[in-house]
């Protein structure tokens, strides 16, 4: 079963999988935690896109217990230079599922 993460989530994921929690704070301006879950351990990666699907910066890559984690996005690219003012979307993949948000960079 699929389910859309209301109200801001543009992706979809397995109810028992993978959450997704919206980032604060939303608009931010120097950096933002990005909260999420998993329900089991594994391999789980946290990316952020500009709105034409680009790859801006991936935020945490790799092995994640099961449960609650917080990553933080500073706004940087993945070479270190300031991301533009804009809208920005916020990827969890992570045992076959998939979460996304929208973030808004203010600089």
């Amino acid at each position: 079963m699929f389910q859309y993460d209301f109200p801001t989530a543009v992706g979809r994921a397995p109810a028992a999988a993978l959450t997704l929690e919206p980032n604060t704070p939303n608009p931010f301006g120097a950096s933002t935690a990005i909260p999420f879950r998993l329900e089991q351990a594994g391999e789980a990666s946290l990316s952020v896109y500009d709105v034409n699907g680009s790859l801006v910066r991936v935020v945490r890559s790799g092995f994640n217990l099961a449960g609650p984690h917080v990553a933080e996005w500073d706004g940087r690219d993945d070479v270190g230079r300031d991301a533009a003012s804009g809208v920005y979307f916020c990827r969890l993949r992570s045992g076959g599922g998939e979460a996304t948000r929208k973030m808004v960079l203010i600089r």
